[in-house]
């Protein structure tokens, strides 16, 4: 994945830089479109080693929502 990260990302950002000095609009959307397939790699990269980042004590104390009861209003 991070080599096809870099395979997009490269030509991408030099075909931006190229149709950003030419004001070559459609070449300019094309690299931003390849820009945002990279950054959508590389979310799903850093997704995928979530529970390296997750918070150390999230396994010892259990977090977890608890629903609330709302109950009717007395009018």
């Amino acid at each position: 994945m991070k080599k096809l990260q870099l395979i997009i990302a490269l030509p991408s950002s030099i075909l931006f830089l190229v149709s950003y000095l030419l004001n070559n609009y459609l070449c300019l959307y094309i690299s931003l479109g390849g820009i945002l397939i990279t950054i959508v790699i590389r979310i799903i990269r850093i997704n995928k080693r979530g529970h390296v980042f997750g918070h150390p004590d999230a396994e010892i104390y259990d977090y977890h929502i608890e629903e609330v009861d709302i109950g009717e209003d007395e009018g």
